[in-house]
């Protein structure tokens, strides 16, 4: 019982630190871009399709004050940022609302990626703009589920409605293997025990974070893609 309860001691400290396994290179530059694109507009609104319950995602502060008062950030449950509680397979808008739309490892988790990227494209104005990310070379994470992974094709095409701007990698692939050796010695050294699986998992984080670093790097090697982490799709609506 001892033992359980320093786990459990130690598991809280690791969350407090919030040490991800993957390291985004560019949510912030991608953000800046985007409130460049939407100060060519009048008033625009934004909508946020999981944008977060207790925070906002990556980078979505660089966004501006003003834009961030003029956005709605829709979840699937209740939060401290959370505007509106729904579901991104029937988003609760009416057409043509919204300037720009964004979802930021998200669409993963949904049963059918295809028909939210139909009511995304619903929700827009003419012209309007969508910049996801979405996961590739990654480990089981439900958030409550996680049903798929894409590559850049696979991005691509479920996003045919749209020009393409610019597109790239999110997370490299040092971030995918920081995330698979995470999940392998977590796995190893359990012993089946699901308490010190999430313990190691958390303990082996902090281990390898300067693994994913290397991605700084690693994002300019033009056969990064065959092992990202995660990529990045900025469009506008045909």
């Amino acid at each position: 019982m001892l033992q359980k309860a320093i786990f459990k001691n130690n598991l809280k400290y690791f969350n407090k630190m919030g040490i991800s396994a993957n390291l985004n290179t560019v949510a912030y530059s991608n953000y800046k871009f985007l409130k460049k694109l939407m100060s060519k507009k009048k008033n625009p609104k934004i909508l946020m399709i999981g944008g977060g319950i207790a925070k906002y995602g990556k980078g979505v502060e660089l966004l501006g004050e003003e834009l961030l008062k003029r956005s709605v950030n829709l979840e699937c449950k209740k939060g401290k940022v959370v505007d509106v509680v729904g579901d991104a397979h029937k988003l609760p808008f009416k057409d043509k609302q919204f300037d720009l739309v964004i979802s930021q490892a998200v669409f993963e988790h949904v049963k059918d990626p295809v028909n939210a990227t139909r009511e995304a494209i619903r929700v827009l104005k003419p012209k309007g703009i969508i910049y996801i990310e979405l996961p590739f070379m990654q480990t089981y994470h439900p958030s409550p589920t996680d049903y798929y992974r894409f590559n850049l094709d696979g991005i691509r095409e479920l996003l045919k409605d749209f020009k393409e701007i610019k597109s790239g990698i999110a997370c490299g692939p040092a971030s995918a293997t920081t995330m698979l050796l995470n999940e392998f010695f977590a796995i190893l050294l359990s012993f089946n025990s699901h308490l010190l699986y999430k313990f190691f998992k958390k303990g082996f984080r902090i281990i390898l974070y300067p693994i994913k670093l290397l991605d700084y790097f690693l994002r300019f090697y033009k056969d990064a893609y065959r092992a990202a982490s995660a990529f990045y799709f900025i469009g506008e609506l045909k």
